[in-house]
């Protein structure tokens, strides 16, 4: 929450004892996502597994995990502020096996401008929408915060990036002008429901992405619940 005191504003934020999403991929790197299990998103061997108390399938898991992260972008969202840097690193697991976001250090509201102070494109290269690597302060809106948690969702699931490259420019060439290994390809437990939401959620033009977080967030909860998904 923010705070004012001395004239100074700062914030007061939770302490969270746990690990980044990034670290438990790269802790998965290498095996098949086809045949991992809930309990393989726990990071804490000394307690209860959180996967095992989400239940059901990795897969399912991965959407119990982030779709709270979808709820917060949308909360984030409905209060002017768009994150611009949502990736597995900002997304904090802790003992219980609930997420959080982080590091609101890039966010910005949402009529300002795009780029940081000193002029630098602002975000993570891998998980940059293509409206952030053309730095135009006025395309920066809610969906690319989508995009963000899209890539994140695509990576949890299959275990790979679907944009990526040996170099800064060649990850920005494949952003802008690559398609993406379909999700299922990579792991086969994904159901094409799910796929099409991958899909939606990191399409080039923001106008097709999700409009919202909470749209996205809608879709997740669905297939959760055995619902039909609104696309």
């Amino acid at each position: 929450s923010g705070v004012t005191r001395g004239g100074l504003p700062f914030f007061l934020m939770d302490v969270v004892d746990g690990v980044p999403l990034s670290t438990i991929v790269a802790r998965l790197k290498g095996r098949e996502p086809a045949r991992l299990s809930a309990g393989d998103l726990d990071w804490h061997s000394g307690s209860e597994a959180a996967g095992a108390k989400r239940g059901g399938s990795y897969v399912q898991a991965v959407l119990q995990l982030l779709l709270p992260i979808a709820d917060a972008l949308a909360a984030a969202h409905r209060a002017g502020v768009i994150h611009r840097d949502v990736k597995p690193g900002n997304i904090l697991v802790d003992r219980s096996g609930r997420a959080h976001l982080v590091d609101f250090g890039i966010a910005r509201e949402a009529d300002s401008a795009s780029l940081t102070a000193t002029g630098h494109l602002a975000g993570t290269p891998n998980y940059m929408a293509p409206e952030q690597i053309s730095a135009s302060s006025s395309a920066v809106s809610p969906p690319t915060d989508v995009y963000g948690l899209g890539i994140t969702l695509y990576e949890a699931l299959t275990l790979s990036k679907p944009f990526d490259g040996e170099s800064l420019a060649k990850v920005y060439w494949s952003i802008l002008n690559e398609q993406p290994r379909r999700p299922r390809a990579c792991n086969p437990a994904i159901t094409a429901d799910l796929e099409t939401i991958c899909h939606a959620a990191i399409e080039k033009l923001a106008v097709d992405r999700y409009a919202r977080a909470d749209e996205l967030a809608d879709d997740l909860r669905a297939l959760l619940e055995l619902r039909a998904i609104s696309r």
